[in-house]
């Protein structure tokens, strides 16, 4: 009879064993589901944590012990009145440049900004500079050539975002026509007429091209490093994907409302060590991650010194777009002159060496 009952009853028990140990199993064994924030998330969360007091005294290599977090948002950025946008303008360039630059920017206008080299009713090319002790120089420099925005801030490698920030409000504010605005170093030769085809590649919808990375990289936490940046300052240990600051494009009508929109919303304004941040990791990383503008690697845009990359669009010629690290702009735009051209075959060795399937219907378009 006990063998009966046992043998009756015995789906019961080992059901409630079961859920016994399935339960124990879900609580306490099974490893909790992480919830991923999205990157916009992680942005916000970077920005409001943003420096904290320096508790474990950091070095603060080139960031100030104390923050100087005066609000700068009313004060005048612009020194002197600014040059005139052309109506018919669709391609904005601000080249980045030192006040005391006069020969390099003499060198980039007798080069690859001549305007025998671009279309100067699409493109329109402007130099950034700040304040000197000095600016006897490029107050005739404006006046024979109009095309100087003078930013009131010193020339200092630190005000450097100061400057990108002045080439967005100059957008919004003088040249809103522009649907392409082209951000640029002084050491960059550019080949703008690839510029102007890109540009005109591009739909309306907001986006930031240049040399870019998809992934999350890694903050510089060794001091004697020019990049270097302290836990107090920066938190995390990694930037939002952005690109590589010699040239970036932004592209769409409403991306620089978007971007200067958001800038109120980040320390930007009232922190001068969030400044002191690299300029292209605060607009191509941090705000762009918070408004969610996407990023568009092309290949054309080449950070390194010693060789060009190429643009491979469908059925055109492989077009470098920018080369970064030149001291002399004559003797290298003349070499990209020569190189911009090439066969649009994909048979072709030398579309072949530069581009492999890019640019082909075997890959995606760049």
């Amino acid at each position: 009879m006990r063998l009966q009952w046992v043998l009756r009853n015995f789906w019961k028990y080992a059901a409630v064993v079961s859920l016994f140990f399935l339960t124990v199993d879900i609580v306490f064994l099974r490893p909790k589901e992480v919830v991923r924030l999205s990157d916009s998330e992680q942005t916000q969360e970077i920005l409001d944590s943003f420096s904290s007091p320096n508790v474990k005294n950091e070095s603060a290599g080139q960031f100030l012990g104390k923050d100087w977090t005066i609000d700068i948002g009313t004060r005048r950025l612009f020194a002197r009145k600014n040059p005139k946008c052309g109506k018919t303008v669709e391609l904005l360039i601000g080249v980045i440049s030192h006040a005391n630059e006069t020969q390099m920017r003499r060198d980039v206008r007798n080069s690859w900004a001549s305007k025998t080299s671009y279309n100067t009713s699409f493109t329109q090319i402007l130099f950034l500079v700040g304040r000197t002790e000095n600016s006897t120089c490029t107050t005739a420099e404006a006046l024979e050539f109009n095309d100087i925005i003078y930013v009131d801030v010193n020339e200092s490698y630190y005000n450097l975002s100061m400057k990108t920030y002045a080439l967005l409000r100059y957008q919004r504010e003088f040249c809103l026509q522009a649907r392409c605005t082209l951000k640029i170093d002084s050491d960059v030769v550019a080949n703008v007429a690839g510029m102007e085809r890109l540009c005109r590649s591009q739909n309306d919808t907001p986006v930031v091209t240049g040399h870019c990375k998809n992934e999350w990289l890694p903050l510089m936490r060794e001091v004697e490093s020019k990049y270097y940046v302290p836990r107090f300052i920066y938190a995390q240990d990694n930037y939002p994907p952005y690109c590589y600051g010699a040239a970036y494009m932004y592209s769409g009508h409403r991306v620089a409302d978007l971007f200067l929109d958001a800038v109120p919303q980040t320390p930007f304004l009232r922190s001068e060590n969030f400044r002191r941040l690299s300029e292209d990791t605060i607009f191509t990383g941090l705000l762009r991650t918070l408004v969610d503008v996407p990023l568009q690697n092309n290949i054309g845009f080449s950070v390194y010194q010693d060789d060009y990359s190429y643009w491979c669009p469908d059925g055109q010629s492989p077009t470098p777009l920018v080369f970064h690290g030149s001291k002399e702009p004559i003797p290298e735009w003349e070499k990209m002159r020569k190189d911009r051209n090439g066969s649009t075959s994909l048979w072709s060795p030398q579309r072949w060496r530069r581009c492999g399937f890019r640019g082909t219907k075997y890959s995606r378009n760049e």
